[in-house]
Formats: C-alpha cells, structure tokens, sequence
C-alpha cells in the first residue's frame, strides 16, 4: 500500500492514515459480505477535484473505491478517499471532479 507514500503529496512519506482508512474499509466489506463463495471484483477510480467542496478543495486526488458483487453486476459498497488530506469524504457532487485515470478492477 504506497498511494499518499510521497514527499510533494499526502501525508509526506507517511501513509499510516491511508492504510487505516483502506483497513477499516476492507473490514466493511467482510461484516457485509455474503455466505462463503460468492465472488467480489474491486474497482478504483481516481479523479481530481475541479471546485472546492466537504473534505477536499481545488487539485486534490480523490479516490473512488467500488466493491461489486460479479453474480449480480451491482456496486454493494462505495467508499470516497480524499489522497492528499488522506481522509475519507463523503461522495463529491459530479460536478467538482475529473476522472484522471481510468477505473482499475481487481478480482
């Protein structure tokens, strides 16, 4: 886990508040997740903020993290990650962000 791990961004070379926030999300997931053997895929999406608004202002990297359920195709969990205050925000209005890479999927 390295995202925010950068000198001119984050936390300045400490990521501790970045793997807490991504720790207590995956421990989300798995007091929500379904009987044994049903398939998730994660989905990132990173975007930068064009206004300022709740939790980030003008440039900050916002990331998007998407827990889908492969059976049904539906996001079951979302969770809004603000990179440079390293802090978890509440969804941005669509309007004050920019997608700046294309979502990534893990299965």
């Amino acid at each position: 886990m390295s995202v925010g791990n950068l000198p001119t961004q984050g936390d300045k070379k400490n990521n501790w508040t970045w793997q807490n926030a991504v720790l207590q999300l995956l421990g989300s997931i798995s007091d929500n997740t379904g009987p044994t053997g049903v398939d998730y895929e994660s989905r990132t999406t990173t975007y930068q903020a064009t206004a300022n608004g709740p939790g980030y202002s003008i440039g900050d990297i916002i990331i998007r993290y998407d827990i889908i359920d492969i059976a049904s195709q539906t996001v079951i969990s979302t969770l809004w990650f603000n990179q440079n205050t390293q802090t978890t925000i509440a969804a941005p209005a669509p309007a004050n962000i920019t997608p700046v890479a294309l979502p990534s999927s893990n299965q």
